[in-house]
Formats: structure tokens, C-alpha cells, sequence
């Protein structure tokens, strides 16, 4: 579920994620940092904290529900990720795997599960990332779809027709004030960040704001045996 923030240079989302009537519940936030990177800091927080926080949801996004299937493939570690109504129409029938890899992506499409059907990668396309998958409105009358966070123009392969609105100059986000404490106590130095395996992560200079280093694959079904 995204939140709502003062600042377009900024992203925060809080999750439940859970199996068997066990959940654990994770703030996000993602903002520009040193160098023209981008920083994307975790939080584990309480139920409470995650009650909290759904009183900041963004109207304007869609809370997001999926199915999230994790396992290894020729000793190559994978995230299929199902997405469930209630959502979009954009999103019906979507499904992105996720790994994260050193190969090229030729090595990569040699190695890739035998029983899916790949459509495309998306790797970088921001209308696949979560942010912009979310929102309410269509893409051709939002304002909100979002290209690039750190203001920069994207290299031709990341750029879409969609505008883009002018980010605000706050980048104070809107939260409880107990969730911001224990985020700037996080964020107040580099060497106290947490990145969360291979879901914590750094994006390269050129990335935008919803997509990283990393491969991402369209599915649309199982092979049928």
C-alpha cells in the first residue's frame, strides 16, 4: 500500500506479507541519495505500526494484492509474482519474475525456468514498476506516472509518451511521527542502512525510480503438460 508523501522525490509503501496466518509487516521508503543514486531503506514494524499507517494511504493508488511464489531453478534463485484483483485492469492476468543475476541477458534467457512462457523483459520499463501498475487513473491523464525520480532525463530506452509533473521541493514525508523517527534514525547515516538481501538494493545512476538492477520477465501462464 503506497502512502502519501509532500514530495514527488519521494516514495514510502507499507506491506503485509505473510503464509499460514503468520505475517511479518515492512515500511518502505525510496529517496534520491548520494551521487545521483537512489536509496531504498526497510523497516520492520509492528502490526500496529502497519495499522497506523494505512490511515496515510494514497488515494490515488490502488492497494496492491499478489501471490508471490519464491524458488530456485538451475541454482538461479527466483520471485514470480501473481497479481490479484482487487487492481487495475492493467494488472489482470499479470505476472512478473524476478531475479537477480550477473550473467548478460542472453546467458540469463538460457537459464530461465523451462515450464513458464516469457512474453518480454521489462527490466527498466517503468510501466511495470509498482508504482505506476497501482495508480488509479490511466496513465494518459495522470500526472503522477513516474519516469524518473532524481529529476534526471532517462536514456531513450527508459522514456515513455506520459508527462511527468514538476517535483515538489519538500521532501519531508507524511507520516505517523513515531515511523519518521525510527526512519531518520535509520537514514541518518550510510552505514546504518539495512539492505534487505537481495530486495534491498541500490540502483545505478541512470535507473529510475520504480525499476533496479535486475531482471524482470512478463508471464502469462504455466506451459500447459
Amino acid at each position: 500500500m503506497y502512502l502519501r508523501t509532500n514530495s514527488r522525490k519521494m516514495q514510502a509503501r507499507v506491506r503485509k506479507r505473510g503464509a499460514n496466518g503468520n505475517h511479518s509487516y515492512t515500511y518502505t521508503i525510496r529517496k534520491p541519495e548520494k551521487l545521483g543514486q537512489i536509496v531504498e531503506v526497510r523497516t520492520q514494524v509492528t502490526q500496529r505500526d502497519w495499522i497506523t499507517a494505512k490511515g496515510q494511504a494514497d488515494e490515488e493508488h490502488f492497494p496492491i494484492y499478489k501471490t508471490r511464489r519464491c524458488f530456485l531453478y538451475n541454482d538461479q534463485y527466483y520471485q514470480l509474482d501473481i497479481y490479484r484483483e482487487p487492481c487495475h485492469q492493467r494488472c489482470n492476468g499479470l505476472m512478473l519474475l524476478e531475479t537477480y543475476s550477473t550473467l548478460t541477458p542472453e546467458e540469463m534467457g538460457l537459464r530461465l525456468p523451462s515450464f513458464l512462457n516469457v512474453v518480454k523483459e521489462v527490466t527498466g520499463n517503468p510501466e511495470y514498476s509498482m508504482y505506476n501498475l497501482s495508480l488509479k487513473e490511466e496513465w494518459n491523464n495522470s500526472t503522477k506516472f513516474c519516469v524518473n525520480i532524481a529529476g534526471k532525463v532517462p536514456t531513450p530506452n527508459k522514456t515513455l509518451t506520459n508527462g511527468q509533473a514538476e517535483p515538489n521541493k519538500s521532501d519531508t514525508p507524511h507520516l505517523p511521527d513515531d515511523m519518521m523517527k525510527r526512519l531518520q534514525e535509520i537514514g541518518s547515516n550510510d552505514s546504518g542502512n539495512e539492505w534487505d538481501g537481495p530486495e534491498g538494493r541500490r540502483s545505478s545512476e541512470c535507473d529510475g525510480w520504480d525499476y533496479y538492477e535486475k531482471t524482470i520477465m512478463t508471464r502469462n501462464k504455466l506451459k500447459e503438460k
